[in-house]
């Protein structure tokens, strides 16, 4: 067999083995709007095999455009791949908008539009119609603003965490944090942020401790440095123009792909690191000119390094094993055992409860001061969180110390308190009850 039958054979393949991927995955994700299969998540109840609907909406984008271009790129006359093809993309149509993705459709569109562009007729027409390029800018600029609006908190979330990613990247230019410290990198350089200056009730209420980068391309930088962020920049559009000026099925769901990425952690889950290795491969076919057994050595290659990357990673799971163990520990007398395993968690992790039990171990031990450093840090690292500066309280009243106490509590009162949140309404009743304590009221009916 020759290298141009095998490569239609291969293409073939891959086509129906994504369809029938993506009828699982929409499949299940009916199944689960509709209570006839469980979720992954408590709060959402469409995930597909995803531990959440973000990722699932982008993994459904990817394939639904991927399938939407062969129905109508393809030159195959085969009814019943055709047929096949056509269920995968209606099925994915149907579930998408139940995740709720924006950077799903974002990218859909961005897709759709590039797509068109790369057409002659569309080419041809446009040049006729200059006048319709403003208004489709305003369309689609509308369309942005819309999606950024839907939540608003959300997308301002996004950005707080790009920020606190470029100044990483700009601590560490050249050579990066190094692979899998990105979630202690953004924890110190949040909680610098917040100790330099006092900043807005938006950004203290924007912070988070977030396990990923929320933007494959700046987590590339955090890690790698500039370097790493070019890579992964230019990675994405050699693939996108190669896939696309072919005119390429793939070449859309490669657009989708690199557009999610831009919000969110694709790379992090084995299905789009998967998705990842077959557009690489696809584009270097086409770049050296070589057909059917490059594919399958490059998709090899790349199965491979997925496993033994994702083997040789350390899980997310690992720090709260981490955090359980120490705090275990801790609440059994072992502060001195519990002390070098939460710190060991608190380098994979940028969730400062790490930092409140350390205190808490410190504190038990007789080193106020280490104590007190714990907590400053972990209020700094998520400025928005009562239990740190309730510690920090209960630390100078055990030494006596009201007037730090008294500033702190004003601290505290300074800071909203969701009523909707019990634990917030209860940390805020235990610091108005120390300060009760202070003053000499009765508490007993506070």
């Amino acid at each position: 067999m020759n290298d141009k039958k095998l490569n239609i054979r291969f293409s073939a393949v891959l086509m129906v083995a994504l369809s029938l991927w993506l009828i699982l995955e929409s499949g299940l994700g009916i199944g689960q709007v509709l209570g006839l299969a469980k979720s992954h998540h408590a709060l959402f109840p469409l995930t597909g095999h995803f531990n959440n609907p973000g990722p699932y909406g982008g993994f459904i984008a990817t394939l639904v455009a991927i399938c939407f271009s062969e129905c109508f790129l393809s030159k195959r006359e085969d009814n019943k791949f055709r047929l096949l093809i056509g269920v995968a993309t209606v099925l994915g149509f149907l579930v998408l908008p139940a995740s709720m993705s924006r950077a799903a459709w974002l990218g859909l569109l961005v897709a759709g539009v590039l797509s068109a562009v790369c057409q002659e007729v569309v080419q041809v027409w446009m040049q006729k119609h200059l006048w319709c390029l403003p208004v489709l800018l305003l369309v689609f600029l509308t369309v942005c603003a819309g999606m950024f609006f839907l939540k608003r908190e959300s997308a301002l979330g996004r950005l707080h965490i790009w920020h606190m990613e470029c100044r990483i990247i700009a601590d560490h230019p050249w050579t990066g944090v190094g692979h899998g410290n990105f979630a202690y990198a953004y924890g110190q350089a949040q909680a610098d942020f917040f100790r330099e200056a006092e900043r807005s009730e938006l950004a203290v209420r924007l912070a988070g401790c977030p396990e990923y980068a929320f933007n494959e391309y700046l987590g590339a930088g955090v890690e790698f440095g500039i370097a790493g962020l070019l890579l992964a920049v230019v990675l994405a559009v050699v693939c996108c123009v190669v896939l696309t000026k072919r005119n390429h099925p793939l070449g859309c769901g490669c657009v989708v792909f690199s557009v999610f990425a831009f919000f969110s952690y694709p790379l992090s889950l084995w299905q789009f690191q998967l998705l990842g290795g077959i557009f690489i491969a696809a584009s270097l076919e086409a770049l050296i000119k070589r057909r059917g057994h490059l594919s399958f050595l490059v998709l090899a290659v790349v199965v491979a390094f997925v496993f033994i990357y994702r083997k040789n990673t350390p899980e997310k799971e690992n720090a709260r094993q981490l955090f359980a163990q120490g705090h275990t520990l801790f609440l059994d007398g072992a502060s001195e055992a519990a002390l070098p395993i939460l710190e060991q968690g608190a380098r994979m992790s940028s969730d400062p409860m790490f930092h409140n039990i350390m205190g808490r171990c410190q504190e038990a031990l007789g080193r106020y001061g280490e104590a007190e450093a714990e907590y400053w840090q972990a209020h700094y690292m998520v400025p928005s969180r009562l239990y740190p500066l309730v510690l920090l309280q209960e630390l100078y009243l055990a030494q006596g110390d009201t007037v730090r106490a008294d500033a702190v509590y004003a601290k505290i009162g300074r800071m909203p308190v969701n009523q909707h949140m019990n634990t917030m309404k209860e940390l805020s009743r235990r610091a108005d009850g120390n300060w009760r304590k202070t003053q000499g009221k009765d508490i007993e009916n506070y």
